[in-house]
């Protein structure tokens, strides 16, 4: 008994893909991952992805204080447009958004830069940062007696 192998169908013309068609396009691929990150621009954060930064500087400060068992400081630098603590972090404003932070007047470092301060029982001096970038607006407070980073709305 005989059995027969069945090809499968080829249509009239086709040809397939052939490994040497498949490296020419994986090259062409190559050739524009490694050439297109100089033509394409990045675009700076928006306002909710520096908004976002500023409290994860502040949530984190308090963290360390905690661990650390001393206070930690978060500094905001207007001529220089930075947010961070020493040893941490820092955040560079991009351009069009504003920052203003509402702190105790006493509470400069060395340098004569407003702060925040978290300290090792979880509180911190408080605060407010508001963000502004055109007509939009956003507060982050700080609470005095908890630590805690909260976004006000309006």
């Amino acid at each position: 008994m005989q059995t027969s192998r069945s090809r499968p169908m080829r249509l009239a013309g086709s040809t397939g893909l052939t490994l040497l068609g498949l490296l020419v396009v994986i090259a062409i691929f190559a050739v524009l991952a490694v050439a297109a990150p100089g033509f394409i621009r990045v675009a700076p954060p928006s306002h909710e992805e520096t908004l976002r930064s500023i409290r994860a500087v502040l949530v984190e400060a308090r963290l360390v204080s905690i661990r650390g068992g001393q206070p930690v400081s978060v500094y905001f630098d207007s001529r220089h447009r930075v947010l961070g603590r020493v040893e941490g972090k820092e955040i560079v404003l991009p351009e069009g958004i504003e920052l203003e932070l509402l702190s105790a007047a006493e509470l400069t470092d060395s340098q004569g830069r407003p702060q925040i301060l978290f300290f090792a029982d979880g509180s911190a001096s408080g605060g407010q940062l508001t963000l502004r970038e055109g007509d939009r607006r956003a507060t982050l407070s700080v609470r005095w007696l908890t630590g805690v980073v909260e976004r006000d709305e309006g």
